[in-house]
């Protein structure tokens, strides 16, 4: 099944108001034009992509690459290709964040 954005939106969280009508909450994604930081907050590892021509700036919650990313910032510098799991978390203030559960590079 092709997907044009994450979980029916091109948003950060899903709502509690549509989350009902999503049928998964755990998908694998190859990204392209990706830029690790921490936007939004210093302390929240994040990566800002690209998806079908959408953008996203979610969460990193993968503890190894996290560890591996702290003592090797240049980690995907070289990266040719990047998969990304992509979670829906639990229900918090009437929404369900999109998480990056776990990176694959090479």
């Amino acid at each position: 099944m092709k997907q044009y954005n994450l979980f029916g939106n091109r948003g950060k969280a899903v709502s509690e108001d549509v989350i009902d009508s999503v049928d998964h909450s755990l998908t694998l994604i190859k990204v392209t034009d990706f830029q690790i930081g921490g936007k939004e907050s210093a302390d929240q590892l994040r990566i800002d992509f690209e998806f079908n021509n959408n953008r996203y700036d979610l969460p990193i919650t993968d503890i190894d690459f996290i560890q591996k990313y702290s003592k090797n910032t240049t980690l995907l510098e070289n990266a040719r290709c990047l998969y990304l799991a992509i979670s829906l978390g639990i229900y918090h203030n009437g929404w369900h964040s999109k998480l990056i559960a776990g990176i694959l590079y090479f």
